[in-house]
């Protein structure tokens, strides 16, 4: 357990993330309402608090958190598809993780990243880089650059907000979920991001 940090992480076997700028395109308001998709980092089921609680407690912001674990792209593209997307002030995509290790395709995790892009268009949308693995066990480095640098740059397009979460320094229990403090550095290092605190 401890905490560690993406980008320049010199460690063997140490994914470092990305090193692109968070991008803030709006400021984000309390008594609005935030759907956040994402994997096993931000499912409630998981933790007793996850970092979507933690957020809304401190941001008055109130939150519908549809995280999965073990989820990817795909589930996404399945929640634009099937949710009520009117009911939403903001929208938080906290995922890909599971894209980059689980060998799917990289075409693949490319297309449901931009079909939910394209499904959002127009709204505020919180676009979340994957967090950094520190792990023996590593995809192919040049498909985790290029679904990186493509989630990236999908924020660019469609004027969302960027957040580059291979930065965030948070306490782990193993290669990248946090412990239950971890997630509370994580809720801290979002709201850092976003200029809320």
């Amino acid at each position: 357990m401890g905490i560690l940090s993406g980008c320049n992480n010199e460690k063997e076997n140490y994914d470092p993330g990305d090193c692109h700028d968070n991008i803030i395109k709006f400021n984000m308001e309390p008594n609005k309402k935030a759907l956040i998709m994402g994997d096993s980092i931000t499912d409630d089921r998981v933790y007793e608090k996850a970092w979507p609680k933690w957020f809304a407690e401190k941001t008055g912001i109130e939150v519908t958190n549809v995280a999965v674990s073990g989820s990817v792209y795909d589930l996404y593209r399945d929640n634009v598809d099937t949710l009520n997307l009117d009911d939403y002030d903001y929208f938080f995509l906290m995922g890909g993780t599971n894209n980059i290790h689980a060998g799917i395709p990289l075409s693949k995790s490319i297309s449901d990243l931009e079909y939910v892009c394209e499904k959002l268009k127009g709204k505020k949308v919180v676009l979340i880089s994957p967090f950094a693995w520190n792990s023996t066990v590593l995809m192919a480095a040049e498909d985790a650059i290029a679904f990186r640098k493509r989630i990236y740059e999908n924020a660019i397009k469609y004027n969302f907000t960027f957040i580059n979460a291979s930065k965030f320094v948070y306490e782990r229990q193993d290669s990248i979920h946090p412990t239950e403090l971890g997630c509370k550095n994580i809720s801290d290092e979002m709201m850092k991001a976003l200029n809320l605190k």
